[in-house]
């Protein structure tokens, strides 16, 4: 029994550690976190009702369609019991991954046994994309958590057949749907595994009314918006994006759960244990390994991590007037993660169309001075002739330079 509760004790630790060591470092918050956390704020602070989420990276005829309102006031409840702080919204979230471990265990144990779910809960814990997307805020890693509570719906639903647990999954599934449209996979590959189970018609009709219900506020947008959100959809699905299509390992976020219930699977008809507990000792070796030597922040621009934005955004608060601010580092030129820290801290920046209208520009750059000053993107150049008046050294490669108008 001792030995029991020290594996499970390791387990734990192990799980968070692999997630929130050397947090300050490692965590991503750039581009999307930034813009995600500042319409979150405003929604908070005005009080907003809204149906709709951020819009979807596709553009297809210059539309984007949108994912769930569901992802700001997820971020509204984390961020809020965080003071508005994402390194601390990070501690939140991997508690909450914590949580949603006992959610796929249990659901595990129930359609495969309690052997498969202990090894399905161990490749879970140690798969590298289980651990780089579950310690910040972004739409599609909150399937990590919420996939676990559906598929323990699921599995409560297939073992008693009663409605209310169909009905629940359902409303889970419409969930998952808000936050990223990659779930309409899972929806698929549940409906293909309903009728192999040989699932009674009235339990799948309330299985979609579920499903309805639980993916309502955009639903009700489309209705009152001439069915903008599902038209825009069916145009991207028949023509296509605007923009080339490119494979990244987050469309498939939601599948991670069940690939680890596969690899359980198979490490389960494993006869032989050496080779068993050998690959998942080379697995836990590796996680740690990884995440002991990593140097970059996953997800951020080269050399760039939080504690800089942070240390940025100090400086900006003490110094900036009327100003603005500038990111070279990275496509986000605007900046939207510093815009998101120096506005909770009610330092505001002018707004993104307005640079021209600012006295100062903040600008983080890898560059000298005269190349960071003649950088031909708009939110430079729209500023107007400008000089150098301070500069800081951030860290070895990057610079943070305040610009003022030539006199």
């Amino acid at each position: 029994m001792k030995l029991k509760i020290l594996i499970i004790v390791f387990f734990i630790v192990s799980f968070l550690f692999l997630r929130l060591y050397q947090i300050d470092r490692r965590v991503n918050f750039s581009m999307d976190q930034g813009l995600f956390a500042l319409r979150s704020l405003q929604i908070f602070q005005n009080k907003e009702l809204t149906l709709i989420g951020p819009p979807a990276s596709p553009i297809v005829h210059t539309h984007q369609f949108f994912q769930g309102p569901l992802i700001y006031y997820s971020m509204i409840f984390i961020l809020g019991i965080s003071k508005w702080n994402p390194l601390i919204s990070s501690y939140v979230l991997v508690g909450l991954n914590l949580i949603s471990l006992w959610f796929l265990f249990a659901a595990i144990k129930t359609l495969f046994g309690k052997k498969i779910a202990e090894l399905s809960l161990v490749v879970y814990i140690f798969l590298p994309a289980s651990i780089n997307f579950s310690n910040f805020l972004w739409n599609p890693n909150f399937l990590l958590i919420l996939l676990p509570v559906f598929l323990w719906f699921l599995s409560k639903s297939i073992k008693s057949n009663k409605i209310k647990w169909f009905l629940g999954a359902g409303v889970m599934a419409g969930i998952c749907l808000q936050f990223h449209f990659q779930f309409t996979l899972i929806l698929f590959l549940t409906l293909i595994f309903f009728i192999y189970k040989k699932i009674k018609w009235h339990e799948i009709i309330v299985f979609l009314i579920g499903i309805i219900a639980g993916y309502s506020p955009l639903l009700v947008f489309d209705l009152r918006n001439n069915f903008y959100n599902i038209k825009t959809i069916f145009e991207w699905l028949r023509f296509g994006g605007d923009e080339k299509f490119n494979f990244h390992i987050y469309y498939f976020l939601a599948f991670i759960p069940l690939i680890s219930i596969v690899a359980g699977m198979i490490l389960n008809k494993l006869n032989n244990k050496f080779i068993q507990y050998g690959l998942i000792l080379i697995l836990i070796i590796y996680s740690f390994f990884t995440k002991y030597t990593e140097t970059e922040a996953f997800g951020m621009p080269k050399d760039w991590s939080y504690s800089e934005l942070e240390k940025t955004s100090k400086i900006v608060e003490q110094m900036g007037t009327n100003f603005n601010v500038v990111n070279l580092l990275s496509g986000d030129t605007r900046f939207y993660s510093l815009r998101y820290l120096l506005t909770k801290d009610q330092k505001n920046p002018r707004n993104v169309d307005s640079y021209q209208s600012a006295d100062e520009l903040f600008v983080v750059s890898y560059d000298m001075e005269e190349k960071t000053l003649n950088n031909p993107v708009w939110e430079i150049s729209s500023f107007g002739k400008a000089e150098i008046k301070n500069k800081w050294e951030l860290n070895k490669k990057v610079n943070l330079y305040e610009l003022v108008k030539s006199k």
